[in-house]
């Protein structure tokens, strides 16, 4: 089950959210990511899924369909902040961070919950500058972005393969081999 959690908590930081107001989480599912993933992470903590597509009098027709936990989707959300740290409510400008726990997890699950992050957040980039994959967005700290980049260094085993710059981590080639692959739920 934990390894469903570490998918889940990766998955809130980099594409998702949990409701101030009732803690239930809400994982955003664009047409390129790996909705099975999160629907079977969902389940292997025993919540029944539903598919939202609600918009403000459609005036955000882009909008990703978000995966919402039925039942236990309170206690679920709960969890996910007071035990592993999930950032609560609206992340734009707020303290995101990469908790602690996860440097103390196994390599699977640590490889686990970068590769979630990666797959949600990485974008392609022209390798002829070096890289094949880069994450990127406004309103992180930068003690976010350092975080990530030596998590995912760590990972790699290598700190070349990493590098963070102003609101981007970019990975090189051996870097993005690992992590930019969906992740896996053990059986």
């Amino acid at each position: 089950m934990f390894d469903a959690l570490s998918v889940l908590h990766g998955w809130v930081l980099a594409g998702g959210s949990i409701l101030a107001e009732t803690y239930v989480p809400r994982l955003a599912v664009d047409t390129d990511d790996p909705r099975k993933l999160a629907a079977a992470a969902l389940d292997a903590v025993g919540v029944d899924v539903t598919v939202s597509r609600e918009r403000e009098h459609d005036t955000e027709p882009s909008r990703s369909a978000e995966l919402r936990p039925m039942d236990h989707a309170s206690t679920l959300g709960r969890f996910l902040v007071a035990v592993l740290d999930a950032p609560l409510g609206e992340k734009a400008g707020r303290d995101v961070h990469v908790p602690e726990w996860i440097a103390a997890t196994p390599f699977d699950t640590q490889l686990r919950w970068a590769r979630t992050v990666v797959t949600l957040r990485g974008t392609q980039t022209n390798p002829r500058h070096g890289y094949r994959c880069q994450l990127k967005e406004e309103c992180r700290p930068d003690e976010y972005y350092r975080d990530l980049g030596d998590r995912f260094a760590t990972i790699v085993g290598d700190d070349d393969q990493v590098t963070v710059g102003a609101q981007t981590v970019r990975l090189k080639e051996r870097a993005a081999a690992l992590l930019d692959e969906v992740p896996h739920l053990p059986n």
